[in-house]
């Protein structure tokens, strides 16, 4: 089965060529995919100067880090009380107050820093330029008002011994859980994305395969809070990480067949309702993993 919205690293591990342009039904035009581009790479930009320098955002993990372990052993071993405790290990912890106020000073700066960088580029009104950008490419596209909203997995791959095999990429998290618009014409499944129309007949879907194997994906897109609202049924984990991702179980697949060739299209858990409206099938098959 061929993954779409993956990238095969197979025979080439310098590919960056996304499964899934045979489906490809309109394009936006280049005027309008730039405009995009120039706004997004200008807010990128914007949101690293907000931010601390590398080595102080490590200094800064480093600090609070050492300082929360100390603590924890302090509390659990309160029972000989503090002046023994600080007899025992001065060192230890005079080291671990200072990291800790290391730790608070650097946090409230790059608070104080991020606030007043965001405000001063204007932050709001580059956002609202972006959406701008979207919504001039979706009308182009002719993506109807009533197009929901949802995620799909997108990640890299390489195929051994005929099973596919997500690849790694940052903290080894493979998976990216990527927006699009979806929507149906009664004859074809679409997706958009900020450049193309993906079509799907809908007679070609064969159906949705439930994969019981617990994921870590990067991104979240959903307003509300992940261990919250509609999604708390999903009992998502949230990691603490300094570059946060999401885990969950299980994950789903919209298999289908084009030109007698298997495809999947790989998405979380908490869209299945959402797919299953859009398609009409329901997930059946379970797979252990």
């Amino acid at each position: 089965m061929k993954p779409l919205f993956a990238i095969n690293l197979t025979d080439d591990k310098k590919n960056e060529v996304v499964n899934g342009s045979e489906f490809v039904t309109k394009k936006a035009s280049i005027q309008n995919t730039d405009s995009l581009e120039e706004n997004q790479e200008e807010l990128k930009q914007v949101i690293k100067k907000s931010q601390l320098p590398l080595w102080l955002q490590i200094a800064t993990y480093i600090c609070g880090a050492y300082a929360l372990i100390v603590a924890i052993n302090v509390l659990t071993n309160l029972e000989l009380g503090l002046m023994q405790i600080f007899k025992n290990a001065p060192a230890l912890i005079i080291s671990a107050i200072i990291c800790g106020v290391i730790w608070l000073v650097l946090f409230v700066y790059s608070k104080i820093k991020s606030k007043n960088v965001l405000a001063k580029e204007n932050v709001e009104q580059q956002i609202a330029d972006i959406d701008k950008d979207l919504d001039a490419i979706y009308s182009e596209l002719g993506v109807p008002k009533d197009a929901i909203s949802i995620d799909i997995l997108m990640f890299r791959y390489k195929i051994k011994d005929g099973e596919i095999k997500p690849y790694g990429g940052m903290q080894n998290v493979p998976y990216l859980n990527f927006e699009i618009k979806a929507y149906t014409d009664g004859k074809c499944l679409h997706f958009a994305d900020a450049e193309n129309i993906y079509s799907f007949d809908l007679s070609e879907l064969r159906g949705i395969t439930t994969v019981n194997k617990r994921i870590a994906t990067m991104g979240w897109n959903k307003a509300e809070h992940p261990r919250k609202g509609e999604f708390k049924q999903y009992k998502i984990t949230v990691s603490d990480e300094s570059i946060p991702y999401i885990i969950y179980k299980p994950f789903h697949i919209l298999e289908g067949e084009h030109n007698g060739e298997n495809y999947g299209i790989y998405f979380p858990c908490y869209e299945l309702p959402a797919f299953e409206r859009l398609t009409g099938l329901r997930a059946k098959t379970e797979i252990e993993e």
